[in-house]
């Protein structure tokens, strides 16, 4: 109704009757200058679609919708997308018992600090991705009773969420997750994540799962089961904070990609792949890049026959000597640089 009005500052709808409208979709979609809108007495009792309502409202600072009843929402997708100067953001009341999709509900809103989802029932949801990505300021999430069930899609769900201190996700059934793609890549002030609960037996793709969270100084991975893996390319790049890190219980019969795993880990001292099958994997580019406190690994169980490329394998890591067996690694221990050392598996 009002989409791309850019120019539109301030809106009263205070004498509008919506007791019939059952469709909100877009309804202030890239009023880029609007920072002022009187919705308070809009009635949303039949309402079922608010996709993308206030998307673009990148002026608007504040938004109480206390008094929204979303009880018959089944679609939020973007609804508050790239609303970039919103801080103060009221749905604490918001039912969601009916909704199935909060695709990047949030994505962008890099002001918000905090949100108060407490009440939020998500137990029909089945996608979530993107829904916080780029929420730049926000420091705090308490997810612990999110229903996820359902959710089949999550790629992006916490991404670029760089001042996130504190994330509970600890009751978080990620039983039907096909991918973890970017799922908290960029979270730079998390200093620990709980995912022992997290069932991952579904997953293709955890590819750049945790790059760049430079805070974080232990995982526990334990209870990831991994057959069905593809893809873990930039999965730790750049945990530079990462000490140890024990991910023997991976299965990797199936993994094509590992491009930049552990790039630029200059903190670990200790990483255990004794169980890795490499039989699949054709590159290997800066898998190991900037390692450069790591001194002994254990790559006995490493085949590199299909494997093309090598390039900075090793970049850096001016102290490592590594234990493979020459048979099934010819090809990689022939572009070794000169400062890392090798010893046969074999002898």
């Amino acid at each position: 109704m009002f989409g791309s009005c850019s120019s539109l500052e301030k809106i009263d709808l205070s004498n509008f009757d919506t007791r019939s409208v059952t469709k909100m979709n877009s309804l202030f979609m890239y009023c880029n200058s609007l920072i002022w809108v009187d919705i308070s007495t809009f009635t949303t009792e039949n309402v079922r679609e608010m996709q993308s309502m206030f998307e673009g409202c990148n002026s608007l600072t504040s938004l109480d919708l206390s008094k929204f009843k979303t009880d018959n929402v089944i679609n939020m997708l973007a609804i508050f997308h790239e609303c970039y100067s919103l801080k103060e953001l009221k749905i604490s009341n918001f039912n969601t018992k009916s909704v199935t999709n909060m695709g990047s509900m949030f994505q962008d809103c890099y002001l918000l600090k905090s949100l108060d989802l407490s009440l939020f029932n998500t137990s029909l949801v089945d996608s979530m991705s993107s829904i916080f990505e780029n929420c730049y300021s926000l420091e705090s999430l308490d997810l612990s009773k999110f229903e996820t069930n359902n959710i089949f899609e999550i790629e992006n769900i916490f991404t670029n969420c760089s001042s996130l201190k504190y994330l509970d996700i600890s009751n978080f059934n990620t039983s039907n997750f096909y991918s973890m793609s970017d799922m908290f890549r960029d979270c730079k002030s998390l200093t620990s994540l709980d995912l022992s609960n997290f069932k991952t037996d579904n997953v293709y793709s955890m590819s750049n799962m945790f790059k760049n969270c430079e805070s974080l100084t232990s995982l526990n991975l334990i209870n990831f089961r991994t057959e069905k893996l593809s893809s873990i390319s930039n999965m730790f790049n750049n945990c530079n904070s990462l000490r140890f890190l024990d991910i023997n219980n991976f299965v990797t019969s199936n993994l094509i990609y590992m491009t930049n795993l552990f790039y630029n880990c200059t903190s670990l001292t200790s990483l255990s792949l004794k169980n890795f099958n490499t039989e699949r994997v054709y590159n290997m580019d800066g898998m190991f890049y900037s390692c450069s406190s790591l001194e002994k690994l254990d790559l006995s169980s490493f085949d590199t026959s299909s494997c093309k490329s090598f390039e900075s394998t090793f970049y850096e890591c001016n102290n490592l000597t590594i234990l493979v067996n020459p048979n099934n690694c010819m090809n990689m221990i022939s572009q070794l640089p000169p400062y890392v050392k090798y010893e046969n598996a074999t002898n």
